[in-house]
């Protein structure tokens, strides 16, 4: 049997959720997940054979991912290079006597194509916290 709230009720229920910073920690763990989706594809498209000959692994190695959740903001970063791998944008850009390896491009769609579910299967739980939804 479903509940029935009016529109007073369901406004309520929808503030004390985003005044609690609910939908703060939705987008939150979404980022999260969306940037270590991205951060594990990209560390399997560097490996042997993927189409980067792995010889050191340091570039697989200078993958790294963050997230920051502010008051009211959330950022995701994915990236790789460095020092130790400087050699990161010649595979994911083509060099002049190099062809494009890319690894970070094909890892942010891989993400992307899976935060539309990520974003709706947190928020729904979220809502259902507060007396939203089944």
């Amino acid at each position: 049997m479903m509940a029935t709230l009016t529109p007073e009720e369901f406004s309520a229920r929808l503030n004390r959720l985003t005044r609690t910073g609910g939908m703060m920690r939705v987008l939150a763990q979404v980022a999260t997940e969306t940037a270590l989706t991205m951060d594990r594809e990209a560390k399997m498209r560097t490996t042997g054979g993927n189409p980067l000959h792995v010889r050191t692994g340091k570039l697989r190695q200078s993958i790294k991912f963050k997230t920051e959740a502010k008051a009211n903001s959330v950022t995701a970063e994915v990236q790789a290079g460095g020092r130790r791998a400087f050699y990161a944008r010649f595979h994911e850009f083509g060099e002049h006597n190099m062809p494009r390896r890319p690894f970070l491009a094909p890892a942010r769609e891989v993400a992307i194509r899976k935060l539309d579910e990520t974003l709706i299967d947190r928020t729904r739980a979220a809502l259902r916290t507060v007396g939203i939804g089944a």
